[in-house]
């Protein structure tokens, strides 16, 4: 799907923070023996107190937000079977689009079987033969 790993994400927000970007300036090292969660409170931290280089200042939870918005990724081969399966519910852990994007591309390709997906919390619509429930968020509701 071309998602980073959350040792990916959390460097690259780190690296807004370091005089250059470079990852020889990271506090946190390019090792993954962090706990992602111990990164993540570091992170919050900084970006809740300061500005990055560029002078912007925005939460961590936005910056991931705009980090994944930023690199469009798209839905791979799991998804498009997923949505392919005769089940009318999905929950997922995910905090992408790409289940809803799988939707989207199924509606393009059979213009006759189209699938209308209710997004539960975000995006409920009545009568939807799907529903998705999104455990963790979505990116788009921050």
């Amino acid at each position: 799907s071309g998602l980073p790993s959350w040792f990916d994400l959390l460097h690259s927000v780190e690296d807004l923070f370091t005089p250059t970007g470079t990852q020889e300036e990271r506090k946190l090292g390019n090792a993954t023996n962090w706990d992602p969660l111990q990164m993540a409170d570091f992170l919050e931290g900084i970006c809740s107190s300061r500005q990055d280089r560029y002078g912007v200042k925005a939460t961590l939870k936005r910056r991931i937000c705009n980090h994944i918005e930023e690199h469009r990724p798209r839905p791979g081969l799991l998804l498009s079977l997923l949505i392919s399966l005769p089940c009318q519910s999905i929950v997922t852990q995910n905090y992408d689009r790409l289940i809803e994007k799988a939707f989207e591309c199924w509606n393009i390709r059979d213009a006759l079987s189209s699938k209308e997906l209710s997004v539960i919390p975000y995006h409920p619509r009545r009568n939807a033969h799907h529903w998705l429930l999104k455990m963790h968020g979505c990116i788009t509701a921050s």
